[in-house]
């Protein structure tokens, strides 16, 4: 039985992406798994071995110091696959694999390259210089690994043709799920990180700006930055706003199927625009019809689907006017969230994704894998 170990010092350890998907689907395909990440013990989860690294809060010393400590773990574990989520893992990990033996595989979720010329903790002269460190590194990496797993079209094409697989976002198979459960259709929903670059600001001025009453915003996701509670819960749209914080992966949908509209008001830049966030296609699954961005791979998922309205992400005029629209129109907004439904279930899926990353572990490991197309 191959084990694959997964490495990341940057996601939580029951990130959707990297446990709920990847790992899940490999102890189902009969793996051996392994996770190490940033964690407060160790525990088996789900078939899955989690493994805690401690993860240095400054970021300078979790890019160094973290990435060496999460390396050095996994490779006590004697990983048969080695398959790491960040770039500052990259240096670290091609020592590991190359000491070990071990198959590498790296995962690119983001266009790094775009998301390092935009971080704001970077000081602006440094920002250029260490995006084309990214990209040097990237480049290395894509050489010597073994496979790639991308999540969008745009970022496979930085890596070598051959080597790369693009497994993306599409949500799990819904379980128990209520088609016609009683939805409150004054209620909107933003899942996950809420921050200045997805939109806070726009988010705060457009519930300022709403006609419609008894509207309310519910917000699940970590505790926000310090400047985010200023700038959303401040204002008319104050009392609009729930922030019950996170919540268990698997109460996410109980959430959703309640609500009557999603939100995904990613700002332009750091690499959005070709970006295909997990939130969009769990809104989706869930009948719900959203209100996003309008950059062109979202208009035309949803638009092409009649799933909901895309706004331009800098005006809360437009964003307030799309959410009067909806809220004001249930029975307009049912016919898109069902549009929404079933677009998820014809198109987007995790099953025909999971087939492509098992296919490239048969591949790297040299062996025939059933499942793969």
């Amino acid at each position: 039985m191959p084990h694959a170990v997964h490495v990341t010092t940057v996601h939580r350890p029951f990130d959707v992406r990297v446990f709920h998907k990847e790992l899940q689907s490999l102890v189902r395909a009969g793996y051996e798994a392994s996770l190490v990440a940033p964690h407060n013990r160790a525990e088996v989860v789900g078939g899955v071995r989690v493994e805690p690294v401690p993860v240095p809060g400054w970021r300078p010393a979790r890019m160094t110091l973290g990435a060496v400590a999460a390396a050095a773990r996994a490779g006590r574990l004697k990983p048969d696959v080695l398959h790491f989520h960040d770039p500052e893992l990259i240096p670290a990990c091609l020592v590991l694999a190359r000491l070990t033996g071990a198959r590498l595989v790296y995962d690119a979720h983001e266009n790094f390259y775009e998301q390092v010329r935009g971080r704001a903790w970077i000081p602006s002269r440094l920002r250029g210089t260490m995006a084309l460190t990214v990209l040097f590194w990237e480049r290395v990496c894509g050489l010597n690994a073994h496979g790639v797993v991308a999540a969008t079209e745009t970022i496979a094409r930085r890596f070598p043709k051959d080597k790369t697989v693009v497994v993306k976002n599409y949500p799990l198979p819904r379980t128990g799920e209520n088609a016609h459960r009683t939805r409150d259709w004054k209620m909107m929903i933003h899942t996950g990180g809420l921050n200045a670059r997805r939109g806070a600001a726009q988010m705060a001025r457009a519930l300022d700006m709403l006609a419609t009453p008894d509207a309310r915003l519910v917000l699940l996701g970590d505790p926000p930055p310090p400047e985010i509670p200023e700038t959303l819960l401040s204002g008319q749209g104050r009392a609009r706003v729930e922030w019950p914080g996170s919540v268990p992966h698997g109460d996410v949908a109980g959430h959703l199927e309640q609500a009557g509209l999603g939100l995904l008001l990613y700002q332009p830049g750091y690499g959005h625009e070709t970006a295909l966030p997990n939130k969009l296609f769990e809104y989706l699954a869930a009948g719900l019809p959203v209100i996003a961005s309008n950059f062109p791979a979202w208009r035309q998922i949803i638009e092409g689907a009649n799933a909901g309205v895309v706004v331009n992400p800098e005006d809360p005029a437009e964003i307030a006017h799309a959410m009067d629209l909806l809220l004001q129109n249930p029975a307009l907004a049912a016919r898109m969230g069902e549009n929404a439904r079933g677009l998820a279930r014809s198109a987007y899926s995790w099953e025909s994704e999971e087939k492509k990353l098992l296919g490239l572990y048969a591949k790297i490991l040299g062996k025939r894998d059933k499942t793969a197309p």
